[in-house]
């Protein structure tokens, strides 16, 4: 009955209310030259894009100030986002540009404020509508003053508002890099109050709820999943939220309300509308007037883990009858924040363009639709609207497989029926997109699904056989473990006995002369039949080895002397004192080179040579730029073999603070790895490392033990357990603890001694003897007899190749470990 009534109000729509279609977005490049003339609507009849403000126009007849090519592109281009012609056309430095549409109010929504949404702009913006400045964050052609990292929401009053033909110029300024509006922009009339706050309350409790959200369909039952006893305290905050930083590791799940207050003369809706609530960080459920409107992702049930959707908008479709009849209404929202960013950093509002009322959707209305259709839960009606969608480029096609995937997974995880089926139904589309389309990757919402399917082959052997029908090779020469996040951001030297890849500014460094299997990194994003990223300058659509990571260790400054210095900068993210260097993504974009889509480009990773049996393959996971903004590093891998045929996949999700992700190979293989980019400005891979187990045929044992201590001997077992296990990440605790039990520095001298000779001992063991060493205040030039022939703390420090000393005892720190 509900799906009957839905289509007939949809037909309505679509029939009798003529539906403002989705905003036509116009683009004018300036490149360094600041025209005016925008801001207002033009005075002459024709539309603003057929003519040029006259500082525009006498560019285009100087000789100088501007190139003949770039006077060949000085008009109104179509903008579609996220944008790439800004830095297509403009891929210099200090460039300036306009961005313009003209928007109608529709007579349901005229008569509130509008929240001009336009996400991240790169660097500086000002914002006008019909002539007045509405906003702005930052100073244009100012480099002290830029907020590249920082999401615009502006409000419109009501009375600078007109029903038709509104004029939004967003004036926009970048110092480098992508530029612009990222996007894609979004225009809603909101009922919130301006001095309205979002109140909050935190869920304390002892267990996570472990079911029952996911079906909850009144406010009063979702409520009663948390155990008895809670005591919501509700907070105002003010409008956009930005309290996330502040959450507890701890602090999971919370409550958001708000009003939603329309007029009184403002009468009550006669068709259904999308209520758009901003981008949800990482699942919340959404109950309006206490009846539930909708869900975005899964909340975890009993063993299943959650079903993210991090920073995907929440757009709901509303009926008439779900609002209050006396215009006020309650918005509340059950949110779970899995790590990092958390919460709901939007202003609710309802979209002015219905991406479900086109008569004829283009492929960007179809998934936009489909989005509001699956999240209110009509999912019949979104599978409806995707028999309508003419994909055209091979991104469309992987968009439309991906989002048959998505549904196939909802369908199965939502009913737990036809299992065979729905489940098949998930791995054929990801197959195809691997077999048919090499330079794309299933999206965020199938590849957290695929892989979500992979984890339970592992224990069910009925899955299993359903996962060999499409990937012979699945779990059979790599397997997945568990991602390692213990470490936390500014510590990388957790793995890496061999190969040890850091991330930075644009060179590979191999800490470690011993031979081993040569590592290549390239990245390759665009061709002919991938039109969609070409807009990459054309030397950086092909990276190749070692030209795409770190400075060399000729480049690292010495020991850090002063470890209070050392400290402060790790806590403002810098690894190294007195220069400002950045961990960033794996290439050098400097963390802002690509718009925030699901379509990458995507990390490629190949190996030279083959990776023995046993060996593990470890990618650590970071940014510093951009884990504390709404906009972390999301991503996913897929691993293949020589051929290209799928060996495993893993999800990851937000990287936040750092994690590694850790592959351990079966049998010999020379794989390719894809690191694919979710929701993200790119991939973030600060380090790769390849691990050999210990050997330890040189064991130090007999004569050069006798006269040791237990605790060095406790210490060196640990060592050789954890080096053969590969599971030096979880001995470290307890190798820790003896290091502060020993108090004679010949003691640590005698092991560090027996580390010497060893093949494929990881340098973790040493620096943190080396570190309780420098705690026992050795003075560092005094020579000591010892009959280790080490004579100094320098001489054994200098014997590494990177003397991370300060760093490595800084980290130990953070993580709860103190040396007295």
């Amino acid at each position: 009955m509900m799906h009957f009534r839905l289509l007939s109000f949809l037909l309505l729509l679509v029939s009798v209310w003529p539906a403002v279609a989705s905003e036509r977005w116009w683009f004018l490049p300036n490149y360094r030259h600041d025209i005016r003339g925008v801001e207002k609507p033009s005075a002459n009849e024709e539309p603003f894009f057929e003519s040029l403000p006259k500082e525009a126009e006498h560019l285009t007849h100087e000789e100088s100030g501007l190139t003949e090519a770039q006077r060949q592109e000085l008009f109104w281009h179509g903008a579609r986002f996220p944008h790439r012609d800004f830095v297509n056309l403009m891929p210099g430095q200090n460039v300036f540009g306009w961005y313009v549409c003209d928007f109608d109010i529709p007579a349901h929504l005229f008569g509130l404020d509008v929240i001009v949404d336009l996400g991240i702009i790169d660097d500086t913006d000002e914002c006008f509508v019909n002539g007045t400045r509405v906003g702005g964050i930052g100073q244009l052609g100012q480099p002290h003053a830029t907020a590249w990292q920082t999401d615009r929401l502006y409000r419109v009053h009501k009375d600078l508002l007109a029903p038709l033909d509104n004029h939004l110029a967003v004036h926009v300024w970048s110092l480098w890099g992508l530029g612009g509006i990222v996007g894609p922009p979004v225009l809603k009339a909101t009922p919130v109050k301006p001095d309205a706050q979002w109140e909050i309350a935190f869920v304390r409790y002892s267990s996570v709820p472990t079911g029952g959200l996911n079906k909850a369909q009144s406010l009063t039952e979702a409520l009663s999943c948390f155990p008895e006893g809670d005591c919501l305290v509700w907070q105002r905050h003010p409008q956009p939220w930005k309290g996330y930083a502040s959450w507890d590791e701890d602090a999971h799940y919370a409550l958001f309300r708000i009003r939603l207050d329309f007029p009184q003369e403002y009468g009550s809706f006669s068709i259904p509308v999308v209520l758009d609530a901003g981008p949800v960080f990482d699942i919340a459920a959404f109950y309006l007037n206490g009846k539930r409107l909708g869900l975005v992702g899964r909340f975890p049930e009993g063993e299943e883990p959650p079903f993210t959707e991090a920073a995907r908008r929440a757009r709901f479709l509303v009926n008439p009858e779900d609002w209050a009849k006396d215009g006020q209404n309650e918005l509340v929202a059950v949110v779970l924040r899995e790590r990092g960013v958390g919460g709901l950093p939007g202003i609710p509002g309802i979209l002015l363009a219905n991406p479900l009322t086109a008569r004829h959707p283009d492929f960007d209305e179809i998934q936009e639709g489909f989005d509001i259709l699956v999240q209110s839960g009509h999912l019949d009606d979104a599978e409806a609207l995707l028999a309508k969608a003419r994909p055209i480029s091979q991104t469309e096609r992987a968009w439309l497989l991906s989002h048959k995937a998505h549904l196939a997974f909802l369908r199965w995880h939502d009913s737990k029926v036809w299992r065979n089926r729905f489940l098949d139904g998930v791995l054929a589309p990801v197959a195809e997109i691997l077999a048919k389309y090499p330079s794309e990757a299933p999206r965020q919402s199938a590849m957290q699904a695929f892989c979500r399917i992979l984890r339970l082959a592992e224990k069910d052997a009925m899955v299993l056989s359903m996962v060999h029908r499409q990937f012979p090779l699945f779990n059979t020469a790599c397997r997945i473990l568990l991602p390692d996040r213990r470490t936390l951001g500014d510590w990388p030297m957790a793995y890496g006995n061999r190969q040890f890849v850091l991330a930075g500014f644009g060179k590979v460094t191999d800490l470690h002369d011993s031979e081993g299997p040569a590592i290549s990194f390239h990245i390759k994003t665009g061709d002919k039949d991938d039109p969609a990223r070409r807009w990459q300058p054309t030397n950086a659509r092909f990276t190749d080895a070692h030209n795409a990571l770190v400075m060399p260790a000729s480049q690292f400054p010495q020991l850090w002397k002063d470890s209070r210095q050392a400290a402060e900068y790790a806590e403002k993210g810098y690894l190294f004192p007195n220069q400002k260097i950045r961990r960033a993504a794996w290439w050098d974009d400097h963390g802002e080179m690509h718009p925030f889509d699901d379509e990458g480009p995507n990390l490629h990773i190949a190996m030279d040579a083959s990776i023995e049996s046993g060996q593990l393959l470890s990618f650590y996971l970071c940014d510093f730029d951009w884990k504390h903004t709404l906009h972390p590093r999301q991503q996913s891998f897929l691993v293949l073999n020589e051929e290209g045929r799928l060996l495993n996949a893993l999800w990851s999700g937000k990287s936040d603070s750092g994690v590694y992700e850790r592959l351990v190979f079966i049998v010999p293989c020379s794989p390719k790895v894809i690191v694919a980019k979710h929701r993200g400005a790119c991939v973030a891979v600060s380090g790769v490392f390849l691990d050999y187990p210990t050997d330890s045929s040189n064991d130090k044992g007999g004569m050069l033990w006798e006269s040791t201590s237990e605790r060095v001997l406790a210490a060196w077992r640990i060592a050789m357990d954890a080096g053969r296990e590969l599971s030096i990440h979880t001995a470290l605790d307890r190798y820790l603890s003896i290091l502060q039990e020993i108090s004679d520095d010949e003691e640590i001298l005698f092991l560090l001694n027996a580390f010497k000779d060893l093949q494929n001992i990881h340098p973790l063991w040493h620096y943190a003897a080396i570190g309780r060493l420098a705690t026992l205040q050795i003075p560092p030039q005094t020579h000591r007899p010892s009959p280790l022939g080490i004579k100094t703390l320098e001489e054994r420090i200098s014997k590494f190749p990177i003397p991370l000393l300060d760093v490595l005892v800084d980290a130990l720190q953070r993580q709860g470990t103190t040396f007295q």
